[in-house]
């Protein structure tokens, strides 16, 4: 599957490979052409939630979000790992949930 960025006339080659099975987006990646090439890839659990994304620049692994989900299939936590904090981007981080239902 291919797709244009906003604001690229239908003419011009897509920038961007999408990679779909099952209805769920298995990776992203630059167009071959691309000087600067980027890879996402997403893993999903058996309840189809993502529980991995992987972020891929120039063959190398730059970081990782990793979801966790309690038993009741809520999303729980989000942690970001990086092979080196390049940039504030980078920077290592656990993100927590917490609802309250009414």
């Amino acid at each position: 599957m291919l797709f244009l960025h906003n604001g690229c006339a239908v003419e011009k080659t897509p920038s961007e490979l999408y990679q779909i099975k099952d209805g769920l987006l298995l990776q992203l990646t630059d167009v071959p052409s691309s000087l600067d090439s980027k890879t996402e890839k997403y893993v999903y659990d058996q309840n189809r939630n993502l529980k991995l994304m992987e972020d891929i620049w120039n063959g190398r692994k730059v970081s990782e979000l990793e979801m966790r989900y309690d038993e009741k299939g809520f999303l729980i936590s989000i942690q970001r790992k990086s092979d080196a904090a390049k940039a504030h981007y980078f920077e290592d981080r656990t993100l927590k949930a917490i609802y309250s239902f009414y």
